[in-house]
């Protein structure tokens, strides 16, 4: 018995489908920066940056990027807990949050493989909380927010991608 609301269920074409078009733009994206298309995508994305705040809070919130079918985290997310992992560093009383659970039934769990990562990078396994059910930005938002506050914490360092900023900041 599916158990999961109408808005999660997907037909096994959409997913092979979805599946697909998210293997096209990663592999368009890899491209863009190999050719060097980088510097021009950035200047247009510009008019969606946020400015980078970096102080010091009890808590850095790492969102994920995405994993693939395989169980692999993409390159965004790989850049994501790097970065965060040394901000990590800088600051190693805050807790590393790792938000993403799976984007669809059976799909593997981001959170997971995020927190094998960033202990992979130095960071404390007693410092590392995972949160494995949100498949969205307003989720990641939410069930973050439930976990901090759980622990008195109300402020947090976001690490998400340049261009998702914006929407992160707006779910918060």
């Amino acid at each position: 018995m599916d158990t999961l609301p109408p808005s999660k269920r997907y037909s096994p074409r959409e997913i092979r489908v979805r599946r697909w078009v998210e293997r096209r733009i990663e592999a368009l994206g890899e491209t863009a920066l190999e050719r060097g298309f980088d510097h021009f995508a950035s200047s247009l994305a510009r008019a969606l940056r946020v400015e980078d705040d970096l102080r010091a809070r009890p808590a850095i919130v790492v969102l994920s990027g995405g994993i693939r079918s395989t169980g692999h985290l993409n390159a965004t997310s790989i850049g994501r807990v790097q970065y965060a992992a040394e901000l990590h560093r800088a600051a190693p009383q805050a807790l590393f949050v790792v938000s993403g659970g799976p984007r669809r039934p059976g799909r593997p769990v981001s959170s997971t493989a995020m927190a094998e990562l960033a202990r992979s990078c130095g960071v404390p396994a007693d410092a590392i909380l995972e949160e494995p059910l949100s498949s969205r930005t307003a989720e990641n938002a939410e069930e973050v927010a439930d976990l901090l506050a759980a622990r008195g914490i109300r402020s947090a360092t976001l690490v998400t991608s340049a261009l998702h900023m914006r929407r992160a900041r707006l779910c918060c």
